[in-house]
């Protein structure tokens, strides 16, 4: 009977308390359930972008780098939405974590290219 952004509320702060725990599948599960009840709602970008940034760090902490990614590309979708400079604060941290998961994988890529060993040929 409480209206959907009470519950989104209760379920973002489960999840960061989860988080924090370091209890990530709980707190991802936490966090979905309050993206999903944020974008039924039909709440304003802000709220939905920070709400899909947080779901991003905590996939971040998990260790699920793709997840993390397809998070934060929608936070900074729904940040560009809500009309928030390039600069703020929020936009800055998703979109250089995001650059620091396409250099990991860049420089993972290049590691296991160099490491690979070519046979010689000799013909």
């Amino acid at each position: 009977d409480l209206p959907a952004p009470i519950v989104a509320y209760v379920h973002t702060y489960l999840g960061l308390i989860r988080e924090r725990q370091r209890r990530y599948d709980e707190a991802i599960d936490s966090l979905v359930k309050a993206l999903w009840i944020l974008k039924s709602a039909n709440q304003s970008d802000i709220t939905i972008a920070v709400a899909s940034h947080r779901l991003g760090i905590c996939y971040s902490h998990a260790g699920d780098c793709r997840n993390s990614s397809a998070a934060l590309r929608r936070a900074l979708q729904y940040y560009a939405r809500a009309n928030l400079a390039n600069n703020y604060q929020f936009v800055l941290s998703a979109a250089n974590r995001l650059e620091a998961f396409r250099l990991q994988k860049k420089s993972s890529t290049s590691r296991r290219l160099n490491g690979s060993v070519l046979p010689n040929r000799t013909d």
